[in-house]
């Protein structure tokens, strides 16, 4: 996917959220969300300290801003990502979820985007469960309500517990 295609598809997701994301993190999540879901925003994520993160995401994000289609500025300790325009969001799963997610906790997000990342890599019942808690085990109040979003919206089924 090109780079004009992927500052459609950032666009739209901005305009599912709600045309403002607070926190770069949370936009991060949210895209990684609406990509496993089945929309193709052409992002490739990896693993970093705060969960999924793509580096081109992150690139686009500027280069919107650059380009004005986007603001982005300081709220209290926060960047928030504004459209200056909404757009039509077309009906996707992904879409759909990022409006469904888009007031959800960034913390929430964080976790069920670990979740959802251990699994593609191979981690299934008590090993996943075990890879999250070392990971994540600072949001454990949020694993419950992760897992029952992993599986209600992407048929994962629960990890037995150890």
């Amino acid at each position: 996917m090109d780079f004009s295609e992927r500052l459609e598809k950032l666009k739209i997701l901005l305009s599912a959220a709600g045309n403002t994301v607070q926190g770069r993190k949370k936009l991060q999540k949210l895209a990684y969300l609406c990509q496993a879901a089945g929309e193709p925003l052409g992002q490739s994520f990896t693993f970093y300290h705060y969960g999924v993160y793509s580096p081109t995401l992150a690139d686009d994000v500027r280069a919107a801003a650059s380009m004005q289609l986007i603001d982005e500025f300081d709220g209290l300790g926060t960047v928030i990502t504004k459209l200056k325009a909404p757009v039509a969001v077309a009906p996707t799963k992904g879409y759909a979820l990022v409006q469904k997610l888009k007031d959800k906790e960034a913390r929430l997000l964080e976790v069920l985007t670990t979740i959802l990342y251990l699994k593609s890599q191979g981690y299934t019942d008590a090993a996943l469960n075990s890879k999250l808690t070392a990971l994540k085990g600072q949001h454990s109040e949020f694993f419950a309500e992760a897992f029952e979003l992993a599986q209600t919206e992407f048929s994962m089924g629960q990890p037995q517990r150890c």
